[in-house]
């Protein structure tokens, strides 16, 4: 059930009876030892130690790896998980006698191990129990369990009846069932003492151990109120945020800790590309990440393919939600994380380890470049994986194998470097996952080069570029990390200012790499360069400056940077060119400009493509086994390729000139080429070219010539102008894109463009004429009158095109002829007294001309310098100002309410105020738990109107068993979601008017539920159907799915409908068709449709419309009512049960849906704007009516020109099906 796509302590609470507490093995009685408390803290001790509990000795190895309380299980109070998967259940007895209640223990537990559900079985007695439970029974078992039914005692032989009787294998459940005297009461409490002294070898210091017991006894109590799961993991991170210290020795918990600490001390920082300073991992930027569906990879060329891997596109369709990409596998196991390049995929591999060994985690983070090559020698995966994970760590491979952890967290970075052992470690993988059924395994690959489907079952991510309206924000928190303390402050600042001076901010700004690069450029100089060519020189000279990462001491700066210009060019030229060519190549170009041979410079090449790899700049794809070098980002290669054309002697460039000018490939490169100093030749290219008949060769050669950095002089500026206006003129396609770079060529040539503007400003054609004033005023604002330019603009403005159609559509454009239009009115607003400004602005400046937000920043500067506005740019400084107001500062009522919805929601699995355990030591933005609960409960989704139902009273009991049962079905951590939901709800009750963004949690991507397993949860039924009455959607989702789990009468149905309304009719309807026979549904349903129709009625339409029932008098009259409901929804969702079974042969009364239309459409007239399409059933019911046969000719005709584009679609295909007739 999905949800609907339609339509604190001051939060009321109706408080009703408490659930009770089930006697002897649940919580005890007060003043005495709960017994089930003291189970689950020895076998946390025992896990923590890596010991077996003896509980199923000669049966199996019973050392825990995971422990769960309240398991809702055959064994109900306590479920081990052990290292081969299988599991053990356990029931807790305290006092218990030959009796009811010792027979019903042992029948779940031997069902459940008869069937194979269950791996083994435990009865935990204390020693008040009897002593033919203690003994005899427990002797009898282990007999029975042998093959031996005879010597048995007498309660021995009632047992074994009781199995016969029940069509159960004696042997094979005894074989697996024990009968365990656990001494854990006060009076008799070895077992305690026991754990207690395995507790004191796990701490640092011995004297800890009763503290440590006490932790785990309160943290069991706590386990056992929110049905939650304790793993090694977990089990450090409670002790270690209590202040104790684990020991370094051999045992499990000491050799997790030793190498978690150890992943946290070498994997806490990074570098950013050119500067060797470290950062901590708290200075790197947001990653997020999006789910991408697993595809095989297409048979396509290498040069697509490369394309495509450049441009983002590969990997597939991607979902529109993003996620934190530093909390991959925390609930999803397996994943594999694609990145294209520059993203950081090692980076993040960097955070992941921090991140989980900062949580106890075992984690073994490898390059699987060196793996493959470990298996190349004829090692396997695992060993590899275990020697290079462990490499350098304080922690042998033969102690971590005699620790066997079971949580451990494999990150395995880089698969696609494998190359041709590319499949066989994917393989690896795979099988050590299979093996492995604990591991949180997490590999990432670039989408190029990744061709195995040993993972296609894995969750597949993909990470996503920094947004670029996010740029300024992360260049200056890079900025910031970089400097000292003195100058952190201004970091943001400086960073916004000279990201907007930079020519393509947005390049910048969508690449981490290139971020990491501006930022190392601005700490060392301050400033950022304004033109492409002096950027991309500057950041590439951070390398050769010898400021970035180490370059070999016999590889000068001059002969790396002379490398990467050549691989450049030829990467260009040939993307496809193996790596061997590629230092063939370089090799050879190297030998003949140093005079050298190409054997003695052979090694040189590889050295310096070896730095430039480990700089970042450059990297290693595979394609079809064939390993290839490209650079990170294109612009980088089409860059030093024009270093390298520039550096050629003249008639070697003018050569290579003529031959790439032509070239699309090379543009870039042309282009950079003339910002390096030799923009006249290359303009003077494409003049020769336009000369020639090539068309585009003016746009061409005009880029370069405005460009700063290029070389050109008066002449061929003066060659450019005049055949640029010749070509506008003559009616280029593109004649405005033309005259805006002419206007740009005007402001740095103004003594040029100028008067052969000034011939041409009565031109008679309006593109020229247009060009021609944008260029004078370019040129020169001030050599013309404010009236001269006032007439100008008036003449030009009714000329000008505008972005809308006749119907006041949007008609997406380019907007150059705006621009040029743009130019003329600022320079007229600028002529024009101050006091005669505003009316200009008033009576000119509200063309659509002048709406971009460029062109009102620079009204608004001009009018503001002197005190003065007008109406246009107060009405956008005012719903600019209201929007991000709304933002920042919602209403108090509106933040009261999401408050008052999201205690709710907290309070439900939170632990009482007066619980003694302590607070969480981290802050919202890593409360996990509460994060995966805040998404599977679909809370995110639901609107301003839903969170207003949770300000009238409510039934707390009702919510808390939805809610919890929720969580027991999922993978989410109970005990330590009830400690950050207690946070949550302390927050939210100190200042229950907080903005609905000062609660950050992560973003996680969580797996869909089982909701079937909530079949063996013990729920109230009466709880749920109150929690679906309750009128919230996220709390009707959740329990309208714990419902379909459980059996649902005709009585449960009609209970569950009366009453509901929005979106607890959405989970009644549900219910009833997932429960009920179609014939019992569509009876209950239509029941509910009885007038007045409850809102929410589209609902139950929806459902009767999937069941399709024959048409009853009590049908009709709904569907009647329905079509005249005043909501467009409910009359929609009528008509189109109508329409469907009318189209299944039945009948239906023509005359409600003719009404209906009728209504609706004087409705529609009424409309003050007819260009703004809201919600309307008249498509629906048009359709209805032509099914029904109840649509004249005339009536048809007025549909074909109804104002509403989908009437009209429906008209028209009706006519022109009787056209055919």
């Amino acid at each position: 059930m999905a949800l609907p796509k339609k339509s604190g302590a001051s939060v009321p609470v109706k408080k009703t009876a408490s659930k009770a507490k089930k006697p002897g093995g649940g919580i005890a009685a007060a003043g005495g030892t709960n017994f089930q408390a003291t189970l689950t803290a020895v076998a946390a001790a025992h896990l923590l130690a890596g010991k077996p509990l003896g509980w199923l000795r000669g049966v199996v190895d019973d050392t825990p790896i995971a422990i769960w309380a309240e398991s809702e299980g055959p064994g109900d109070d306590l479920r081990l998980e052990l290292a081969d998967g299988r599991v053990v259940e356990v029931q807790a007895k305290k006092g218990l006698q030959k009796g009811a209640a010792l027979w019903e223990a042992l029948d779940a537990l031997a069902l459940a191990l008869a069937s194979g559900s269950l791996g083994y079985g435990v009865l935990a007695v204390a020693p008040d129990s009897s002593g033919t439970v203690r003994g005899e029974l427990a002797r009898d078992i282990e007999r029975i369990g042998q093959g031996r039914t005879d010597m048995l005692s007498g309660i021995g032989k009632d047992w074994l009846a009781r199995l016969l009787k029940d069509g159960l294998d004696p042997q094979r459940v005894c074989s697996r069932l024990r009968v365990q005297v656990v001494h854990g009461l006060a009076a008799d409490d070895v077992d305690r003492r026991l754990a207690s002294t395995l507790l004191a070898a796990t701490c640092k210091t011995a004297a800890d151990a009763d503290h440590v017991w006490q932790i785990l006894y309160e943290d069991a109590v706590t386990m056992m109120e929110q049905r939650g799961r304790a793993d090694m993991p977990r089990l450090i991170r409670l002790l270690t945020s209590n202040g104790i210290v684990l020991s370094d020795s051999d045992g499990a918990a000491g050799i997790a800790s030793r190498l978690a600490r150890w992943v946290m001390e070498t994997r806490d920082g990074f570098t950013l590309s050119a500067t060797r300073k470290r950062l901590p991992l708290s200075a790197l930027l947001d990653m997020l990440m999006v789910k991408i569906p697993f595809e095989l990879p297409t048979a396509e060329s290498a040069h697509k393919a490369l394309a495509r891997y450049h441009d983002g596109s590969l990997g597939g369709p991607r979902s529109d939600r993003e996620y934190d990409a530093e909390w991959t596998g925390r609930f999803r196991r397996r994943a594999v994380i694609q990145a294209g390049p520059g993203l950081g995929k090692s980076t993040l591999a960097t955070k992941l380890a921090y991140e989980y060994a900062s949580d106890g985690y075992p984690v073994l983070l490898v390059s699987l470049k060196q793996v493959a090559a470990a298996m190349l020698r004829g090692e396997g995966f695992e060993s590899a994986l275990k020697t290079l994970g462990l490499d350098g760590s304080p922690v042998t491979v033969e102690a971590f194998d005699r620790a066997r952890l079971s949580d451990i967290v494999v990150i395995a970075d880089g698969l696609d470097d494998c190359g041709a052992r590319h499949e066989a470690v994917a393989a690896g993988i795979q099988a050590y996952a299979v093996g492995h059924p604990r591991a949180r395994i997490i590999v990432t690959t670039r989408p190029i080069g990744y061709t195995s489907t040993q993972l296609s079952k894995w969750q597949h991510y993909r990470l996503i570029a920094p947004s670029s309206s996010s740029g300024s924000y992360n260049l200056g928190s890079l900025l910031a990390a970089l400097s000292d303390e003195s100058s952190r402050g201004e970091a943001h600042e400086l960073a916004r200012k000279e990201l907007e001076g930079t020519s393509n901010p947005n390049a910048i700004a969508i690449s981490p790499l290139a971020l990491g690069m501006a930022a190392s450029l601005l700490h060392r100089q301050g400033r950022l360069p304004e033109t492409r060519p002096k950027l991309y020189e500057q950041l590439i000279a951070l390398f050769e400056s010898g400021d970035g990462i180490e370059r070999p001491e016999d590889l000068s700066a001059q002969i790396a940077g002379y490398v990467l210009d050549v691989l450049g060019w030829t990467v260009v030229g040939d993307p496809l060119v193996a790596k061997v060519s590629l230092v063939d190549r370089g090799a050879q170009e190297l030998a003949t400009a140093l005079g050298k041979t190409k054997l003695a410079t052979t090694s040189i090449v590889e050295a310096a493509l070896r730095y430039w790899e480990r700089a970042g700049l450059i990297e290693a794809v595979h394609h079809d086994g064939v390993e290839m070098l490209t650079f990170v980002h294109k612009t980088f290669a089409e860059f030093a390729a024009a270093r390298h054309i520039v550096g050629m002697e003249p008639e070697a460039r003018a050569g290579e000139l003529a031959r790439i000018i032509e070239l699309p490939d090379w543009t870039e490169v042309t282009t950079f080429a003339s910002g390096l100093g030799y923009g006249n030749d290359i303009a003077r290219q494409f003049l020769a070219r336009g000369s020639a008949g090539y068309d585009g060769q003016v746009e061409r050669a005009l880029a370069v010539a405005i460009d700063p950095d290029a070389r050109t002089d008066d002449t061929v500026a003066s060659e450019l102008a005049i055949m640029a206006f010749d070509a506008i003129e003559a009616g280029a396609k593109k004649k405005f894109a033309i005259g805006v770079a002419v206007m740009k060529l005007a402001a740095r040539r103004s003594t040029v463009v100028l008067p052969l503007a000034a011939e041409r400003l009565r031109a008679k054609d309006f593109p020229t004429r247009l060009t021609a004033w944008a260029c004078s005023v370019s040129a020169d604002k001030t050599g013309f009158s404010a009236d001269r330019l006032e007439a100008a603009l008036a003449d030009l403005l009714p000329n000008t095109d505008s972005r809308y159609s006749k119907g006041g559509m949007f008609v997406l454009r380019p907007t150059d002829d705006l621009d040029l239009v743009g130019a003329v009115g600022i320079a007229a607003l600028e002529a024009q007294p101050p006091a005669a400004m505003e009316a200009f602005a008033e009576l000119y400046l509200r063309h659509e001309a002048f709406q971009g937000s460029n062109t009102q920043s620079r009204i608004a500067r001009i009018l503001g310098a002197h005190g003065l506005s007008y109406s246009a740019l107060r009405a956008l400084e005012t719903g600019g100002k209201s929007l991000m107001d709304r933002f920042l500062n919602p209403p108090e009522d509106e933040c009261r309410a999401h408050n008052r919805a999201l205690r709710a929601l907290a309070v439900a699995v939170a632990l009482d105020e007066d619980s003694a355990q302590p607070k969480p030591d981290y802050p919202f933005e890593r409360f996990l738990q509460f994060a995966g609960y805040y998404s599977l409960s679909q809370f995110g989704r639901v609107n301003e109107r839903d969170l207003g139902q949770w300000s009238d009273p409510y039934d707390e009991s009702a919510v808390e068993t939805a809610m919890r049962a929720m969580v027991a079905i999922s993978t989410i951590d109970g005990a330590t979601l009830a400690k950050e939901a207690r946070e949550v709800v302390r927050f939210l009750d100190l200042d229950p008017i907080a903005k609905p963004y000062a609660l950050h949690f992560p973003t996680i991507d969580m797996p869909r539920l089982e909701w079937d397993k909530a079949s063996a949860l013990a729920m109230e039924k009466g709880h749920l159907e109150t929690a679906v009455r309750h009128g919230s959607k996220w709390l009707a989702y959740v329990a309208g799915n714990l419902l379909e789990s459980v059996e649902i009468t005709q009585d449960d149905a009609r209970r569950i409908l009366a009453g509901a309304r929005g979106a607890s009719l959405w989970a009644g309807a549900e219910i009833a068709h997932a429960k009920l026979s179609a014939k019992s549904a569509t009876e209950v349903l239509v029941e509910r449709l009885s007038s007045p129709l409850p809102w929410g009625a589209e609902y139950i339409f929806g459902v009767l419309e999937r069941l399709r029932p024959p048409v009853t008098e009590g049908l009709s009259a709904a569907i009647a009512l329905g079509l005249d409901d005043r909501y467009a929804s409910t009359v929609t969702a009528a008509a189109e049960l109508g329409l469907a079974l009318v189209e299944d042969g039945q009948v239906i009364d023509a005359t409600p849906a003719a009404a209906s239309y009728a209504d609706w459409q004087a409705h529609e007239a009424k409309k003050p704007d007819k260009n703004v399409q809201g919600p309307s059933p008249l498509e629906a019911l048009l359709k209805l009516r032509i099914a029904l046969g109840d649509l004249d000719d005339a009536a048809l005709t007025a549909a074909l020109g109804d104002q509403r584009s989908d009437v009209r679609k429906v008209a028209e295909a009706e006519r022109d099906k009787r056209k055919q007739v």
